[in-house]
């Protein structure tokens, strides 16, 4: 008798709490508590509480596109609401998909505060900061002028030109990298050009124009030399994405 009791005493327990399990669960097991939330889909239906939760987790977990799929069915259920898409564009800003971020809030055509101040975070994450200065001129009591401050050092960089990098590599092989701020790969560029080409002298010099060697080597020293010329321009822009994320990264700090 006693044993039932307990049984029965087990069942209730577990009905009462059987919301709580799922969100209990996420806290040792979040694989394990997606698929309850997913079981309490199929047996309960659409529910906005269910499909949050599984935001979060999908979130916690990495699965950005299952967490957007959530808030896809979540606006589906809400008809759109606005307070369902500030949580949505902030899901979306917090993942890093700031375009999309900005076209669903030019779409949409929200004016409320909250809309301008991600529009405006938008843009300067995305490195327009001549944007997200005139934004952010309208946002001083938000931030205390802070967003704009940032916008205006970012405007104010000295950027460093990639053609000019190409153009010093192919007079002086591995100039344009130590231009781009890469001192060591643009010694290395010099010694992998230098090197092959003066094996291609010596070979041309000693055995003449016919030189098989000569030519293998010249054909080596003249990879080596283009390589060298593309890899200092994306060496210069990536200098430049260095120094955009050295203010960008100050602005959630």
């Amino acid at each position: 008798m006693r044993r039932i009791l307990s049984i029965m005493m087990l069942i209730l327990i577990s009905s009462l709490f059987a919301d709580e399990l799922p969100e209990y669960i996420a806290q040792f097991d979040k694989s394990l508590a997606i698929q309850l939330y997913r079981d309490k889909l199929q047996e309960e239906g659409s529910q906005s509480k269910i499909y949050y939760s599984l935001a979060r987790l999908y979130q916690q977990t990495g699965q950005t596109g299952l967490a957007e799929d959530c808030y896809r069915h979540l606006l589906q259920l809400h008809n759109d609401a606005p307070e369902v898409y500030q949580d949505y564009l902030d899901f979306l800003y917090n993942a890093g998909y700031y375009t999309q971020v900005k076209r669903l809030i030019k779409e949409k055509h929200f004016t409320q505060e909250w809309g301008e101040i991600l529009l405006a975070r938008s843009y300067f994450h995305e490195g327009y900061f001549d944007s997200s200065l005139v934004l952010g001129k309208t946002l001083i009591a938000v931030d205390g002028g802070k967003l704009m401050r940032l916008s205006q050092k970012g405007l104010d960089l000295k950027l460093r030109s990639p053609a000019l990098g190409g153009i010093m590599s192919a007079i002086i092989p591995g100039s344009g990298k130590v231009y781009g701020g890469r001192w060591m790969d643009g010694m290395q560029a010099f010694s992998l050009v230098a090197a092959p080409a003066y094996n291609a002298y010596y070979h041309f010099r000693k055995n003449g124009k016919t030189s098989v060697r000569g030519w293998i080597w010249t054909a080596a020293a003249a990879w080596f030399y283009l390589s060298d010329i593309y890899g200092s321009v994306i060496a210069v822009k990536e200098y430049n994405e260095r120094q955009k994320y050295k203010i960008i990264e100050k602005l959630d700090s």
